[in-house]
């Protein structure tokens, strides 16, 4: 599951870096067709960049350098470099806009510039003259450099020099008084650490007398006395504590044998240790003398047996000395054998209760001592552990005290040592200022400079440009160009549909192929045909649909069965728009049956659909209408029986065309792609918006369908290259597509004369020009050529 997990998440920060990627080459291609627009803003930018260069106010800047130096008995060296002589020149720099330099300098010049004169008050020509200034140090030396800006050469270097002059004259006679506040200052700081650490060593000393200190330091590893009592005083507590609860219980299953009467052998391990072993050896009637013999017949035997073993594997049973040992194993047995029966003698009645009744009373004895000696620890315990505790506290705070003493100590040592050494350097270390480099007249303004400005202006303009490209790109919603189109949908322009007026008639007669077959609309249909023809691979199932109503699907799908039909082929037209069927409003046959009961019935399809089947006037074209209106197309073309159909229909004609729904008003042009050979989609540039034909073009890939390419319906030769115009989407697909069989408002229907537009001519060498760069002339009757010359082009793009 991990694996499969990484592996998404790599997927999807692939697919996030193409999609970049793709959105910055297509960006990078609406700068490059939108160029126009990018090099307008850049000329603007740069107008506005040169006038603001001549019309600019003039910033000259004159500059000095000092070096700041430390005078050590005699001799001079630089501020040495660290961290504090870091911190230390800084502070140096800091002098030159300090209010006491500046107001100094500001004295010393008898004309002050205009940019400080007209200040009303001292304080403002301070902070304008310290706006003028710049201050820094070059790196890893003790060389400061102080400029000046201003809009005249000669008050720039007036200015540097009245502020160097004064920085100079500051430090020449202040520094010199500088070491002697110091060591004023530490001598008071000295005093008051003397009295400070006076008082803490009296409340040491007292803090030492109450915590009663033996003189064992924090690191010896020695415990106090007290502390000492209190951890022997736990353990004989704790020892005598678990002695007593042995004693409970051995006394309560003692209690419990006597009652029962039980055997009281079990108990004597417990009670020895209490009562002694001679004291229970004369209890059960056994004296000492007669338990160690006993003992000793125990080990005899043990030995006995051994011997006897060893000599089993030489001798018989029968042997002398192997009788011999038996009779001495025999006679020990029958010793202990004789105390043992005493021993149980006196564990028999009266006797034994008298034994219970004793042991009972020893253990409720030593029971109460261990209770007593267990409370006597306890207080002992309880009164040192207070000590203890108290004493803790006393040794806490006299080491806080301590500590405090002696970080008293070694500041006031480090203060001596301090104010030791700043008094033997007195009157030998001393700091001096001198200047480096004077400042010059200024030739050249700092500000304005052309080459800022000029590459300001260039990525302002490139900036601005850019931004003016994306809002056109955002606002206009519209295909601009083949190019356009192919490059943002990724499938090849197949043919460009002129846009012409529609014919007066019904059925074939409102076909322009049919009705005008060399006029020059009829070309782009002609050449349609060519490509798919010549493509390589046989395409002989190919469904036709759009992006939204109204496109011209159905328009383009019959002219191009009229084609085909003309070329000789035997043409199916299939209307599958079961929803809308415009194709077979086209040629009236609404009320003849057709896919839909083709699909509903189980019937032979040879004979079934052979009586549905439809022939046109025009030789070789045929039409099965779409029959009743289902209300469930989508199902009805995902069955087994729509695929037999087509496989039918693939075995009697040379070229099936399929009139789909268009792909964002229902499922069925998909479901029907992924069915046939490949798919055509319509496009209106002046009417379809972009966004809506790239989501149509993604439905139509993630239903894996073959897109074969595009047609561009309604073309203007006045557009040329480009598309105007916005139109809505009219006809009614979407959430109400299929509510009603009102004719679909393309350009398959037949309009009344006052409801005509106008014609728009247009040349055939103007249309191929456009749809075909590599195609050269073409003339009305050579269709051969143009649509060489389409293939051509088709397959280098």
């Amino acid at each position: 599951m991990t694996n499969e997990a990484a592996s998404w998440a790599d997927t999807n920060e692939e697919q996030a870096t193409s999609n970049v990627v793709h959105s910055l080459v297509r960006f990078l291609w609406l700068l490059r067709r939108r160029k126009s627009v990018v090099f307008t803003a850049m000329a603007i930018a740069g107008m506005l960049g040169a006038i603001y260069f001549v019309s600019a106010t003039r910033i000259y800047r004159a500059k000095a350098q000092v070096l700041v130096m430390q005078s050590t008995s005699g001799t001079q060296v630089e501020v040495s470099t660290g961290r504090s002589a870091q911190d230390q020149i800084e502070t140096f720099q800091r002098l030159f806009t300090s209010r006491i330099v500046l107001e100094s300098a500001l004295k010393q010049i008898p004309k002050l510039p205009p940019e400080i004169s007209e200040s009303d008050s001292l304080e403002r020509a301070i902070d304008t003259l310290r706006g003028m200034l710049r201050t820094s140090t070059l790196r890893r030396t003790s060389i400061i450099e102080v400029s000046c800006l201003s809009e005249s050469p000669q008050s720039s270097v007036q200015l540097v020099n009245a502020v160097v002059n004064s920085y100079i004259e500051y430090i020449d006679k202040n520094h010199s008084s500088v070491t002697r506040d110091v060591i004023a200052d530490l001598n008071r700081e000295r005093v008051v650490l003397q009295d400070q650490l006076s008082k803490q060593e009296v409340e040491l000393q007292e803090a030492r007398r109450q915590s009663a200190d033996l003189g064992i330091g924090e690191g010896s590893g020695a415990v106090h006395p007290l502390v000492q009592n209190v951890i022997a005083l736990n353990e004989s507590v704790a020892s005598i504590r678990q002695k007593r609860v042995k004693l409970e219980a051995s006394l309560t299953s003692l209690r419990d044998a006597v009652v029962r009467g039980g055997d009281l052998r079990q108990h004597f391990s417990a009670v020895e240790p209490v009562v002694g072993k001679e004291l229970l050896l004369s209890a059960l009637g056994v004296n000492s003398h007669e338990a160690q013999a006993m003992q000793e017949e125990q080990r005899g035997i043990l030995s006995q047996q051994a011997k006897l073993k060893t000599l089993a594997n030489y001798y018989g049973a029968n042997h002398p000395e192997v009788a011999q040992i038996r009779q001495r194993i025999q006679a020990s047995q029958t010793f202990i054998a004789s105390i043992q029966t005493r021993f149980d003698e006196q564990l028999t009645g009266s006797k034994q209760v008298e034994l219970g009744t004793m042991l009972t009373r020893l253990l409720e004895e030593e029971l109460a001592r261990a209770v007593e000696q267990e409370r006597q620890l306890a207080q002992e315990y309880a009164v040192a552990e207070t000590q203890a505790i108290l004493h803790n506290d006393l040794v806490a705070q006299r080491m806080i005290i301590e500590r405090k003493v002696q970080q008293t100590r070694d500041l006031f040592a480090t203060l001596n040592e301090r104010i030791g050494t700043i008094e033997i350097n007195q009157g030998q270390n001393d700091v001096r200022a001198d200047i480096v480099t004077t400042p010059m007249l200024p030739e050249e303004p700092v500000s304005p400079q052309a080459l800022q400005v000029l590459l300001m202006s260039g990525l302002l303009g490139i900036g601005i440009g850019s931004l003016a490209v994306y809002v056109l790109d955002v606002v206009d919603d519209r295909f601009r160009s083949p190019e356009e189109l192919q490059e943002q949908l990724g499938v090849p322009v197949l043919a460009m549909v002129r846009k012409h007026a529609p014919l007066v008639g019904e059925g074939m007669q409102t076909l322009q192929v049919f009705r005008a077959p060399d006029a020059v609309e009829s070309e782009a249909f002609r050449t349609l045909r060519t490509t798919l023809a010549f493509s390589g691979q046989e395409f002989r199932r190919i469904v036709v649909t759009s992006s939204e109503p109204a496109d011209g699907k159905t328009t383009v799908l019959s002219n191009l069965g009229v084609s085909f039909a003309q070329s000789g082929s035997r043409t199916l037209l299939i209307d599958c728009d079961l929803r809308r069927p415009g194709l077979t409003n086209l040629f009236g046959m609404r009320a003849n049956e057709g896919v839909s009961e083709v699909l509903r019935s189980s019937d032979d399809l040879d004979s079934l659909v052979a009586d549905k089947i439809q022939p046109l006037e025009q030789e070789n074209l045929y039409v099965l209408p779409a029959g009743r209106r289902p209300f469930d197309s989508a199902e009805l073309l995902g069955r087994d029986r729509f695929s037999d159909l087509l496989a039918w229909a693939e075995t009697k004609y040379d070229q099936i065309l399929i009139d789909s729904p268009p792909v964002l008003a229902a499922a069925d042009a998909a479901i029907t792609g992924r069915l046939v050979d490949g798919m055509l989609l319509v496009v209106q540039p002046d009417k379809n918006h972009r966004r809506s034909v790239i989501r149509a073009v993604e439905g139509v890939n993630a239903f894996e369908c073959n897109l074969l390419g595009t047609v561009v319906n309604a073309v203007s030769e006045e557009d040329g290259a480009s598309y105007y115009g916005y139109g809505g989407y009219g006809y009614g697909y979407g959430e109400g597509y299929g509510e009603t069989f009102e004719e679909e408002e393309t350009q398959d229907v037949v309009l009344h004369d006052d409801e005509l537009p106008a014609t728009v001519p247009m040349n055939i060498e103007s249309m191929t020009s456009t749809a075909s760069p590599t195609s050269g002339d073409v003339s009305d009757s050579d269709d051969d050529d143009a649509a060489d010359s389409w293939f051509n082009w088709k397959q280098s793009a």
